[in-house]
């Protein structure tokens, strides 16, 4: 069952069908394909819902995707002080351009983000090595 653990993280259906076919544990997304994985979310949400109830009832969905990211918990408190889609889309673009900056576009490993350059070089390096025990390093 994967339930709640699929909640802010559409991706997680991805990793388990490439873990299961491979044995080897997929990348984490980067910053930038959350961000765009939230925007095009927000997109089909309001278009069901409307502007009224698809502001309101984003806000959960928002707060699913930055839960545990460096100022999500903040950023949350700003987003639900928000009326509009305009508003949400325009925050969340914002929230991710800056934590894009932060960890210079690296990847959200489930919901913390791995910042500075030696955790990055040390997750790529993690991720050669499982290749290598399969059999996969020229892949």
């Amino acid at each position: 069952m994967i339930g709640r653990a699929a909640q802010g993280r559409p991706w997680i259906f991805r990793q388990m069908a490439h873990f299961l076919e491979t044995g080897v544990e997929m990348a984490q997304p980067l910053v930038a394909e959350v961000r765009r994985l939230l925007l095009e979310h927000l997109e089909d949400h309001y278009s069901l819902y409307g502007e009224f109830t698809g502001v309101l009832t984003a806000r959960k969905h928002i707060g699913w995707y930055v839960r545990g990211l460096p100022g999500g918990e903040d950023f949350r408190g700003r987003m639900n002080a928000l009326s509009d889609c305009r508003s949400q889309v325009a925050a969340v673009s914002g929230f991710f351009d800056q934590l894009a900056q932060l960890v210079q576009g690296g990847w959200v490993d489930g919901q913390t983000v791995k910042v500075g350059a030696q955790l990055l070089q040390r997750k790529r390096e993690d991720h050669v090595l499982r290749l290598r025990r399969t059999g996969r390093a020229d892949q």
